[in-house]
């Protein structure tokens, strides 16, 4: 079974990150659930390069990479959130 490479959209690289207040937009939840996903990303990717090439280091890129999926996704739904689909395309 091969392991599918998240897309990485780079939206929340691009997004200024919405402050967390009351009644918040669903749009900048997403944005703010991304960017917490880089943030875990950027935590296991710099874990996974000090350690040496083994278990350790695999199982670590494996976590950043589960975490880059879940930015995929976040981005997905704040994408189809702020710029819904009309129904003329």
């Amino acid at each position: 079974m091969k392991l599918e490479t998240p897309v990485d959209y780079k939206i929340v690289e691009h997004m200024e990150k919405p402050d967390i207040k009351k009644n918040i937009k669903s749009s900048e939840v997403y944005l703010i659930a991304a960017n917490r996903e880089l943030n875990a990303y950027n935590f296991y990717k710099s874990l996974a390069d000090s350690h040496p090439a083994g278990d350790v280091k695999d199982l670590l890129n494996k976590m950043a990479s589960e975490e880059l999926k879940h930015k995929e996704k976040m981005e997905y739904l704040y994408t189809n959130t702020a710029f819904p689909q009309t129904a003329g395309g």
